[in-house]
């Protein structure tokens, strides 16, 4: 199945319930995703606000989108946690990013995506 931006709608729409994520106000762009990210997240949890970027180039396949659509929900998430913490880290600040990381593409590969 080819990924169109309305595919993107449609199923960002379907995580963004699933993952009690509807009520935050998202706004999905389409240009100035970095050639080698297949999408990027800027998000204000405190406002419940985001904006995901996503590069129809590399989503050449639905199953990678939906990883992808995962991936920057759980970091919207995540984010504040590690902002708060990154205040606290000092030098360890590197870490505590690759951490979140690290949590965010092992929950991304959980086969139960696959079932949804």
């Amino acid at each position: 199945m080819e990924v169109t931006i309305e595919t993107v709608r449609v199923e960002l729409d379907k995580y963004l319930k699933l993952m009690n994520l509807a009520h935050w106000e998202i706004t999905v762009v389409y240009e100035g995703v970095d050639k080698d990210n297949f999408a990027t997240v800027d998000s204000l949890p405190a406002y419940m606000r985001a904006e995901l970027a996503f590069n129809l180039d590399l989503l050449q396949d639905i199953t990678v989108l939906r990883k992808k659509i995962v991936h920057e929900l759980l970091h919207m998430q995540l984010g504040q946690y590690t902002d708060v913490a990154n205040i606290f880290a000092g030098a360890k600040k590197k870490i505590l990013n690759e951490l979140e990381e690290r949590i965010v593409t092992e929950i991304e590969r959980w086969p139960l995506w696959e079932k949804i």
